[in-house]
């Protein structure tokens, strides 16, 4: 009898061990089945990823997106315009200019506001090349209204213009991309002038930066406009054969300097004027 009861114990635990073993593989089966069909998606969406030229060339294409369709707005390709964003290890926004873009403007003057049909049918344009909606650093208005979306390649924004009805103005919508190695470009660019900043005064907090530079021949210059909640920072850079230093904050000193636009103290009024520059701030900034 108890060697009956052993071979019975015995059976049961072999039967034991089978069913455990058997939910082990069901369990390492499954596992493997999701790491495949996430390797799956990740690799459609990798090769879905597109250059800003490209998503703006099949935005030009399309017939997806009704709401702008061809009886309803005309098409302009290539205008002047930006893009704002912020990248995911940066603690500030950059803003860099860009021709990548198109400008759809309504043919009827009395056009009404049809952001709520645009965007949704925008946003499924964009998800099907791996751009999706995130953050904009833009703020919207009562007539300006922006939609950001970012991608593995590229980042666009849809600007969606709706005048006051007295305003002689058109509806438009305006989408504008840069690639993302434009952005890091942008944010090595600001990083490089703000550690010559940095040498000689103490790191201005900021949640914004936008950079604009003009140069002739081996003379260049920057503005860099720094804003958030404090007080906006214009501060000025020069160089010659590309040897940058700083010049000056053109929105500090006493207010009996200002011209409007700058605050141009005696020290800065000097530096500027400076013969090695050729006149070339001096043309721009008084």
């Amino acid at each position: 009898m108890q060697q009956n009861n052993q071979n019975l114990g015995h059976k049961s635990h072999r039967k034991l061990f089978a069913v455990v073993i058997s939910i082990l593989l069901l369990a390492l089966s499954s596992l493997a089945t999701i790491y495949i069909l996430k390797s799956v998606v990740t690799t459609k969406n990798s090769s879905n990823a597109i250059s800003a030229a490209d998503v703006i060339k099949n935005i030009n294409n399309s017939t997806d997106i009704a709401s702008l369709s061809s009886k309803l707005y005309q098409k302009q390709i290539n205008n002047p315009s930006s893009v704002s964003f912020q990248l995911a290890n940066k603690s500030y926004s950059v803003t860099v200019q860009t021709n990548t873009s198109t400008l759809f403007t309504a043919i009827s003057k009395t056009q009404a506001n049809d952001n709520a049909s645009v965007q949704p049918e925008l946003t499924t344009f964009m998800n099907k090349y791996g751009l999706v909606k995130t953050n904009s650093p833009s703020s919207s208005t009562n007539e300006l209204a922006y939609t950001t979306f970012g991608g593995d390649k590229a980042v666009c924004q849809l600007e969606d213009a709706t005048p006051a009805a007295d305003s002689g103005m058109r509806t438009s919508h305006k989408i504008s991309c840069v690639d993302k190695t434009d952005l890091e470009s942008e944010y090595a660019a600001i990083e490089k002038l703000l550690a010559i900043y940095d040498k000689s005064h103490a790191a201005i907090k900021f949640t914004r930066a936008l950079r604009i530079t003009k140069t002739d021949k081996n003379v260049s210059y920057s503005t860099v406009y720094l804003s958030s909640k404090n007080p906006q920072s214009i501060l000025l850079f020069a160089a010659v054969d590309n040897n940058w230093e700083y010049l000056g904050d053109l929105a500090a000193g006493d207010s009996k300097y200002s011209t409007g636009l700058y605050i141009l103290t005696p020290e800065v009024k000097a530096l500027i004027s400076n013969p090695k520059y050729n006149g070339l701030i001096e043309k721009d900034i008084h």
